[in-house]
């Protein structure tokens, strides 16, 4: 029986960065009983069939990383059959999704069919046509426009915005290019979200949170700037908060996962404390919105509603 050591496992896993097929299993001597022991010994694991990933490369508490691997394998496993799709080439471009949407890896034929098959792990979608496909990091994939807008289709209008602000961000694909695709999808199932996340696209969001952060200050009425200047009294300007609210003339920052702890850590937060002081000596109100109140607009909205009535205190002093 073959050990886990095996000096051609061991080459071909270096070669193909952790990938192996049941039929180069088969070329290099491997047994199907072989392929289930090496499973079973968690030198490697299925991620569909006829498909291994290095076991080692699979990290569950990396969702992103986790995912990427995935589709690796499912993706050079089929030797040029398919591509990666929607969120998975999100992923492979370095673009954001939510965790929650990576179970499952996505996929489309690389000649022209036109069916859909879901399989245990993965789904197979139509082939967008080769004016679609490109290679990324040795793998088959959409271009990152029609991976922006596959993401918007399946994986819903948080995870969507976020890959689509980041991609102008990144100079992947433009504003144009992805009106142009939607344009060859006019009746497609969820297109009409896709066509309103382009439209709200803003490389300016520097982060995810920043993407949703300002969905939902849309979803609130306001009127939304993004990056917006703040000058001192001589006209020069010290700070770009996050967002600006000019009706209100209040701030929003989001405060992401960023670290306090520490002497570097609590450098970090005098800076900020000093910056946000800086900003409401000038007559704006400043509310700083952290990850868990994206689950819950009504704090948004509260903290808006606050950093407001300070605004007008400090105005009123002056």
């Amino acid at each position: 029986m073959l050990t886990v050591m095996d000096p051609a496992l061991r080459a071909h896993l270096d070669q193909y960065d952790g990938v192996i097929s049941a039929k180069a299993a088969t070329r290099l001597g491997i047994s199907p009983n072989g392929l289930r022991v090496l499973v079973r010994e968690k030198v490697l694991v299925r991620v569909a069939r006829g498909a291994y990933v290095e076991a080692r490369l699979l990290d569950p508490s990396e969702p992103a990383a986790h995912h990427r691997h995935r589709l690796r394998g499912i993706v050079l496993t089929r030797h040029g059959a398919l591509a990666a799709s929607h969120l998975s080439a999100a992923v492979l471009h370095g673009l954001p999704v939510l965790e929650r949407c990576l179970e499952r890896v996505r996929v489309v034929h690389t000649k022209d069919r036109r069916n859909t098959r879901s399989f245990d792990t993965y789904t197979v979608h139509p082939c967008p046509g080769k004016d679609g496909l490109t290679t990324h990091e040795g793998v088959r994939t959409v271009v990152p426009a029609l991976a922006v807008i596959g993401t918007a289709l399946v994986a819903g209008t948080w995870s969507g915005q976020m890959a689509a602000d980041a991609a102008l961000r990144k100079a992947l694909t433009t504003g144009d290019e992805l009106k142009d695709w939607l344009a060859r999808m006019p009746r497609h199932p969820g297109v009409a979200r896709a066509r309103n996340i382009v439209d709200l696209a803003d490389p300016k969001s520097e982060s995810p949170g920043e993407s949703i952060l300002r969905l939902l200050l849309l979803d609130l009425g306001h009127e939304v700037v993004s990056q917006y200047p703040i000058e001192d009294a001589d006209g020069r300007v010290f700070a770009y908060t996050d967002f600006y609210l000019p009706r209100l003339r209040v701030a929003v920052e989001f405060d992401g996962m960023v670290k306090y702890g520490g002497v570097e850590g609590k450098r970090a937060l005098d800076a900020e404390r000093r910056r946000e002081r800086r900003i409401e000596q000038r007559g704006h109100g400043v509310a700083r919105v952290i990850w868990s109140d994206l689950y819950n607009v009504r704090v948004i909205a509260a903290k808006i509603k606050e950093a407001r009535e300070r605004g007008r205190a400090i105005r009123g002093r002056s």
